[in-house]
């Protein structure tokens, strides 16, 4: 005859396997989700370095297009002449004026702040004051 307690036994047992299992499972499946985070992030990563490459490259051919022999100009010399560009208020100024504007843009619409929007009005007022 089986006693009540060899029963009881059983039962734990059988419940401490199940359990076990459970747990495996879930282990198995988070170790899975967490592999997919990385992946998730590594995806990002390179969105975001093939939008920064590409708004380089577009800025940087807008540059050349104002210059009259790029190519013929060292990047310190490029440099330099950004940098005397950029000291001047007028280029100052509109430089303040297109941040104050995309700043706003975007607080009234969520977006990210200095979202290139393809539109250079607000370039073209602040520069032909």
């Amino acid at each position: 005859m089986i006693s009540i307690s060899t029963i009881s036994h059983h039962n734990n047992q059988n419940e401490t396997v199940q359990l076990e299992q459970q747990l495996q499972q879930v282990r198995i499946k988070e170790q899975f989700y967490r592999q997919q985070k990385e992946i998730l992030l590594h995806e990002q990563a390179q969105l975001d370095r093939r939008k920064r490459n590409r708004r380089i490259f577009t800025r940087g051919g807008m540059l050349e297009a104002f210059m009259k022999k790029p190519l013929l100009l060292t990047d310190n010399q490029v440099y330099q002449l950004l940098r005397a560009a950029f000291s001047t208020w007028e280029v100052r100024e509109a430089e303040a004026a297109l941040i104050s504007e995309a700043e706003r843009a975007a607080a009234g619409s969520g977006d990210e702040a200095g979202r290139d929007t393809g539109n250079a009005g607000a370039l073209g007022s602040t520069l032909c004051r």
